[in-house]
């Protein structure tokens, strides 16, 4: 047990101990790992366990992780966050946050973050209590953390201190901070178990049987199928903690995971320290375990980890003094790049391989190690990273032996000699260690760190697993991985002899050269059509076996007992190395279609047949041909320009080695390779943007090219970083890069430096002279003229490259260059929309969660259209409620397809599914209990369908699941939903839990108007869409639709009274307003978008094969250039619609054409039933509705086609601008696609020109009818008109007979009258003669009494009239002429206004107006406006006419107009001849009716 007086006070002020080296926090970070002896550990960004690694006999090493995919895009979203929830997949020991209503404290801001000595991980962060409230800071605190590793125990020291302060130094009792504070700290967590093997098979975590179990403060957990023990145990400042299983009881549990949680609150006294130390072991199940429960900590503490200013171990000491003196920052960080290579292949990659049989050893002389290529990912052996790891061993074991290392402050405690003597030593030991197992190894790929010691009749049934499993393993099969055994032989041998002794010669290197020389000839027979880089290494090979041959003395060296020399041929190794050197030679190293990763590679090896020191060959052939290739590949990769040209994606070929061919820049070993030829003035510069690749941690990125699946999975690969620091060293011993002085300074070269003599020289030319046929003794005879020579050289070189300059320039500057830097990762590669999940981060829900959704209008009026308003008010969502507010028959309407992509740079699609809910099943047929298969946090079943078969229940699980986990689990690049008809629930699941970022094109969807939004900021590219459209379907689809859209305007089509005028359908139709969105959003380069496309227009069925083909073969294509992709994906979607739209609006026009009876019906049938005056109304009516339809419909078809036409604008805009100059298949398939669209563009556009001439053709129809009408009602008019006048005449003739009877009449009733006396004495001729007075004097009277009364009139009604013109003009005058109306404004108000009707027969007097303008309705108001101008207008339809009063004259005899109309067109008017308004001159310039 530990000493309860402990405090780890070293912990508090470790960042300024010289042991500590500190992370540029300003970059990004993967996760970090340590590790001793073959056990490791991994740390994410925050100090949170990611993984835990032992040897394995049988697949190499067994891991335990987290709950979490394998995945490197997994791995790294959690490595770089904080896992606030606890649900990540992280476990360990960590301060949780604190929980709503405790006064916990929680993790402020990181201070500190680095390394000691290279090795150990140290993090520092503040602690803060916050207010539960206002949430501000109201106390605080530090919290200290260290991990390391020792004896196979990874130790996690965690030392927490409530007041101010750091340290003890700093600390300040803090009276303001109140009362002691409590921390809720997390130990342990859920895991899970596996290997190598397991880990290459993307899918479901493999089912396991675990048993738990615990002996004092200890838990134990033992996987069965991987025979491993896993231990963890809790120690607080000495008092051993008794851990309490929350989740998971003791005995046996099955599943793929283990949950071995444990929370528990410290109460942290102000002032005090709490310190605590939690242990975690992963051993073999057989190994002896520690019974005792208690948690100790090492004796020798401080030492081992190198902080005891005495300790050996301190070799940050080391690192420092090889740093020149008065070293410069960036000196600095090249050391920490090195030192921090060299210590992850000491600690990390080393795994010890031991047999499954006791006693079983192979080599005496040196045990086996493994070095792993990747630690995280696919965790097997690259030979290729072991030779690379190896070389760059051998390079730093000479670059420090040949140091001279200054003492520092510390040299009284420790000499630093002593230290660098111990460091040696453990790079000796790897490197013997590693070429015993490379020799000892068959190097078969599917066999590495496969139970390598295995005998056939062993009998493992993981090993069989495993092994059909290792089959998926990527890895290149196009050269003999076999070669770089030698080389690594030879290379060792010449560079750093002190690693190899006799006795590892005659017993690990002897033995194996005949192997190795048998394998190389198998595979030089075997290989028909080689590549270049495998002749390369063939030739190497041999060459290497030769070299041993030589230097090793094969022929007299003794073998070890038991061992058979097997002979060399000889003669025939340099048979077959002359014939792989002739290959070398005609080699062709010109790119002739662009550059792939394949150039990389093949200058890779070209660059590294100079540093193997061929000169040691019989003849000195091999060595010109290293020299002269190797300046070949300097002056190709000086010459290299900037990507100006995206290649289309990689060719088949090229997919099965899983090579890229994007753009250069993006490859981090590109850039290592031009700092490596770079001249003198290139190497700060090539330096600097070599170093835009480095992690925090001081490793590199592999690569930006988001083309390559593995991009994030190479972030750990060893190989690049040893490279990088071997290319660091080389520099330095080159003087191009400052270090520590070599031993003999000042001479510049040390004479016997074999690894400074390979290294090639840039500057000058004296290396090359035997290739050029020049004599080498001269160098030594005349120093003076070969100076002279090589400094004429230079000087021609540089006038050269000057003279080249102005033209590549030229070259470059008139194609835009492909700009690199802007592709580099950011801080935190993965957003936070990709990363969300319900399950993992329910935090970033409840941002999302607390969107004013209530601004967007539309959405929240179709939510409470629909009584789902509270969707956004109060929904949560959760794992106890997602199926009550996500039911299976809603969850059903959707479609997910994700896209993903595999090793050959191939994507394809997964459509996820929700079966639709079938008849509701009776209670007697099924079972309520869910069925065993459903995960536990989905079983129960949805509320309002409690009886539901075991495949659709399993299916909605399953699909709930999928769409609730993160983008980043799932391994998606791309997810795009389909949705055709919409319902609440399933609008509340995407605005909240599967698309939130689309919020706002959602909004436009439920509204009425056609929208088009590109944003393109520096986080997000949103591209939405919304085309308002109309749609028609029967009357029986939509009342049976449970999910139309209330809100919409919709109704019958034809209207009930359109149809009652004759409609010739059995089936009823009703047109509904519907919208179609397609709504992206993603990262501003285009690599990670979700799409959600919602449209009434399309299905599944129609969209899905466009989804599932077409789109694949676009991304990739265009494969290095996402932006365009997705650019070109959005327009095909766009393109579909269209074409569909164009099919929706193709139907109304021809349902509008059955109901107007119009189109090829009147070709047909002709117009017989158009002449009768009914018939001809009726149609005029049904036009009249069917012209405002057509006018309905174009309005809406034109604002979609602007917003469609802007969208294609807006996509071509963004092609061109991120586009370089592009490759003549890309442009093919640009074209083409661009091609489709517009087709399927084009049918919207025919359909919108024909909805504008259905609309000309009904207005000229409708016109005509008018026309028609009109002239049948005037003939009947003029016929009635005669009639009238026949019979006025008849009247005319009767009324003259009357008149001729009527003074006849009177006198013979004079003279009849009895009473009269006058009469008596009458005679005959009295009688005719007052006949004849009495007759003139009625005919004088009747033809003259009109005038009369007119007269009369004149005389009687002046004032009269006189008043009634006042009340009109405003006026007092007895007459106003028309040149003389008032200019001033009327005292009244209101304009007056006077309407004289005309009786129905006054149409006679119209003759000459209807024959000008027969199709004209003419009705003459007189008026008088505000600013008194009178004037006489005529309104013509919709058109307004208006002349000065000045230049109008009506006749009132005839009633014709005499001023002229202005010309209209004859389709603009129709008549009205029952209600005519005129007015008349006097003759006196006055007014009259």
């Amino acid at each position: 047990m530990m000493n309860g007086a402990i405090d780890f006070e070293w912990l508090a002020d470790l960042s300024k101990w010289p042991c500590f080296t500190t992370c540029e926090l300003s970059r990004p970070a993967k996760s970090l790992d340590f590790g001793c002896d073959g056990f490791t550990a991994s740390l994410t960004d925050w100090h949170e366990l990611l993984q835990l690694t032992r040897p394995d006999p049988t697949c190499g090493l067994v891991f335990l992780r987290g709950r979490f995919p394998d995945s490197a895009a997994s791995i790294l979203s959690r490595a770089q966050r904080r896992d606030d929830s606890g649900n990540k997949g992280t476990f360990g020991t960590r301060v949780m946050p604190p929980h709503p209503g405790f006064p916990d404290v929680g993790l402020g801001e990181r201070k500190i973050h680095g390394w000691v000595n290279f090795r150990w991980p140290y993090t520092q962060y503040e602690l803060v209590r916050r207010h539960q409230d206002s949430g501000d800071i109201v106390g605080t605190g530090s919290c200290e953390m260290i991990s390391f590793i020792h004896e196979g125990t990874v130790f996690q020291l965690t030392r927490l201190k409530w007041g101010r302060g750091s340290s003890l130094s700093e600390y300040d009792a803090d009276t303001t901070q109140g009362n002691s504070a409590t921390a809720r700290i997390r130990v342990g967590g859920t895991v899970r178990f596996g290997c190598p093997c397991s880990a290459t098979c993307q899918g479901s975590s493999e089912e396991g049987t675990f048993t738990v179990s615990r002996t004092g403060a200890r838990v134990y957990c033992v996987s069965d199928k991987y025979q491993t023990s896993l231990e963890v145990g809790l120690s607080i400042i000495g008092a051993t903690e008794l851990l309490e299983i929350q989740k998971a009881s003791t005995g046996s549990v099955s599943g793929s995971s283990v949950d071995l949680s444990s929370e528990l609150r410290l109460e942290l006294p102000p002032g005090d320290v709490v310190c605590l130390v939690s242990t975690y072991t992963l051993r073999d199940k057989e190994d002896e375990r520690d019974e005792s429960g208690d948690v100790c900590l090492p004796n020798d503490l401080l030492d081992y980890l190198g902080v005891s200013r005495e300790s050996i171990n301190m070799t940050d000491r080391l690192w420092t003094a090889l740093c020149a003196a008065n070293y410069e920052a960036i000196e600095a960080v090249e050391f920490c790049i090195v030192g921090r290579c060299v210590e992850q292949i000491l600690g990390v990659t080393s795994i010890p391989v031991r047999s499954p049989h006791p006693g079983d050893v192979r080599h005496p002389a040196a045990s086996e190690i493994a070095l792993i290529g990747n630690i995280m990912t696919y965790q097997y052996v690259d030979v290729q990273a072991v030779f690379f790891q190896i070389r760059l061993l051998a390079k730093i074991h000479h670059f420090i032996q040949t140091r001279k290392l200054e003492p520092d402050l510390l040299q009284h405690r420790r000499k630093i000699e002593d230290i660098r003597d111990d460091y040696l030593a453990r790079i000796r030991v790897v490197i013997r260690s590693a070429m015993a197992w490379m020799f000892g190894t068959d190097l078969k790929p599917g066999r590495l760190l496969l139970a390598v010691h295995s005998e056939p009749g062993d009998y493992n049934p993981r090993l069989e697993s495993c092994a059909a499993q290792r089959e998926n393993i990527t890895w290149d099969g196009t050269y003999n991985r076999g070669c770089y055994a030698t080389l690594s032989a030879w290379y060792v041998i010449n560079k750093c002899p002190e690693a190899i002794t006799p006795e590892y010669i005659r017993e690990v290197i002897l033995p194996k050269l005949a192997v190795s020389y048998t394998l190389g000839m198998d595979r030089a027979h075997r290989d028909k059509q080689p590549t270049s880089k495998s002749n390369v290494l063939q030739w190497l090979h041999f060459s290497c076996i030769l070299l041993l041959h030589d230097e090793l003395r094969w022929d007299e060296s003794e073998l070890p007992v038991g061992i058979e020399r097997a002979d060399l041929d000889l003669a025939q190794v340099e048979e077959t190395q002359e014939r792989f050197e002739k290959h070398v030679t005609r080699l062709k190293t010109s790119p002739a279609d662009g550059w792939s990763v394949e150039h990389e590679e093949l200058d890779r090896v070209l660059l590294l047949a100079e540093e193997m020191s061929l000169d040691h060959t019989k003849t000195k052939r091999s060595h010109s041909l290293a020299v002269s290739r190797a300046r070949q590949t300097r002056r190709r990769i000086q010459e290299r320009r900037r990507t100006t040209k995206f290649n289309t994606g990689p060719k088949e070929w090229m997919k099965a080695r899983s090579l890229s061919n994007g753009p250069w820049e993006l490859l981090c070993l590109n850039h290592e390779a031009f700092l490596k030829v770079a001249s003198d003035p290139d190497v700060i510069p090539a330096r600097d943007r070599l170093f835009e690749f480095l992690l925090s941690d001081y490793t590199f990125m592999t690569s930006w090219d988001r083309a390559e699946a593995n991009m994030i999975g190479s972030w750990w690969d060893i190989q690049p970083v040893a490279m990088i620091s071997a290319t660091l060293l080389d520099l330095k011993l080159e003087g191009k890069l400052q270090a520590a002085k070599p031993l003999d300074f000042p001479g510049d070269n040390h004479p016997g430096d074999p690894l400074l003599q390979s290294l090639p020289n840039i500057r000058g030319e004296a290396e090359f002279l035997d290739v050029d046929g020049e004599n080498a003794a001269l160098s030594r005879r005349n120093d003076q003229a070969l100076l002279v020579r090589t400094l004429v050289r230079q000087m021609k070189a540089l006038m050269d490259e000057s003279s080249k300059a102005p033209a590549l320039e030229d070259a470059v500057g008139s194609v835009k260059a492909f700009d690199w830097v802007t592709q580099k990762p950011s801080l935190v590669y993965y957003p936070d929309w990709w990363i969300q999940s319900l399950d993992d981060t329910p935090e970033l829900f409840g941002s999302s969660q607390e969107r004013d959704v209530g601004l967007r209008w539309a959405l929240q009026h179709y939510l409470e259209r629909h009584g789902a308003g509270h969707i956004t008010r109060s929904s949560k969502y959760t794992h106890s409620n997602i199926t009550r507010l996500l039911p299976q028959k809603d969850l059903a309407l959707l479609d997910a397809f994700d896209f993903f992509q595999d090793g050959g740079f191939d994507f394809y699609t997964q459509r996820r599914r929700c079966k639709p809910l079938a008849t509701r099943l009776t209670a007697s047929g099924m079972s309520q209990a869910a069925p065993a298969s459903v995960s536990p946090r989905h079983s129960r079943q949805p509320s309002d369908h409690p009886f539901v078969s075991e495949e659709t229940f399993s299916s909605y699980s399953e699909t709930l699941q999928f769409l609730n986990d993160s983008l980043v689990d799932v391994g998606a690049k791309h997810r795009l939903l389909f949705a055709h008809k919409c319902s609440p629930n399933l609008i509340g699941g995407l605005i909240y839990l599967w698309h939130p970022d689309a919020l706002d094109a959602i909004d436009d969807h439920f509204g009425t108007t056609s929208r088009f939004t590109d944003s393109r900021e520096k986080t997000m590219w949103t591209t939405s869409i919304t085309v308002s459209h109309w749609s028609i379907r029967t009357c029986e689809e939509h009342r049976a639709d449970e999910h139309r859209q209330i809100h919409r305007q919709n109704g019958d089509f034809p209207p009930e009274n359109i149809a009652k005028l004759g409609y010739k359908s059995d089936q009823m139709h009703t047109v509904e307003e519907q919208s179609s969105t397609v709504a992206f959003t993603g990262d501003p380069s285009g690599y990670l978008w979700v799409c959600s496309v919602l449209s009434s227009a399309t299905t599944s069925e129609s969209i899905g094969p466009v989804i599932q083909r077409v789109m694949p073969k676009i991304l990739k294509k265009f494969i290095h250039q996402q932006a365009t992709a997705r650019c070109l994906v959005f327009l095909v979607l766009l393109g579909h619609l269209c074409e569909n739209l164009a099919t929706e609006y193709g139907e109304v026009l021809a349902r509008l054409d059955d109901i107007m009876e119009i189109g090829d019906r009147t070709l047909l049938e002709g117009l017989e039933d158009w002449w009768g005056t009914v018939e001809a109304i009726n149609k005029l009516k049904k036009m009249l509705w069917g012209w405002e339809a057509l006018r309905v419909f174009n309005d809406k078809l034109s604002s979609s086609l602007s917003q469609i036409q802007r969208a294609q604008d807006a996509m071509e805009h963004v092609i061109k601008h991120d586009a370089t100059q592009q490759h003549v298949d890309l442009i093919q398939e640009y074209n083409s696609i661009m091609d489709e669209f517009k087709k399927r563009h084009g049918m919207l556009l025919d359909v919108h020109d024909k909805t504008q001439l259905k609309i000309k053709q009904v207005t000229g129809l409708r016109d005509g009818i008018s026309t028609i009408t009109n002239v049948v009602d005037t003939q009947t008019a003029l016929a009635d008109n005669q009639t009238t006048i026949q019979q006025g005449n008849n009247i005319r003739t009767l009324t003259y007979i009357t008149i001729a009877y009527l003074p006849l009449g009177f006198v013979t009733g004079l003279f009849g009258i009895e009473h009269g006396t006058f009469m008596n004495d009458a005679q005959d001729w009295h009688f005719a003669v007052l006949v004849v007075i009495f007759s003139l004097a009625t005919y004088v009277l009747a033809f003259s009494l009109d005038r009369a009364l007119v007269q009369f009139k004149g005389k009687i009604w002046p004032d009269r009239f006189r008043k009634r013109k006042a009340a009109i003009f405003g006026t007092d005058e007895e007459s106003v002429p028309l040149g003389t109306w008032p200019a001033k404004k009327p005292a009244r108000s209101m304009d007056a206004e006077v309407h004289h009707q005309i009786p129905k027969g006054a149409v006679f007097g119209l003759s000459s107006v209807m024959r000008n303008y027969s199709q004209a309705s003419l009705d003459v108001e007189l008026m008088h406006d505000l600013s008194g101008q009178g004037r006489m207008a005529d309104r013509v339809g919709d058109k307004m006419l208006s002349q000065d009063r000045n230049e109008t004259s009506v006749n009132a005899n005839d009633l014709q107009i005499k001023r002229p109309l202005t010309p209209v067109s004859p389709t603009a008017f129709t008549f009205n001849l029952e209600n005519i308004m005129m007015v008349a001159l006097r003759s006196d310039g006055g007014l009259v009716t």
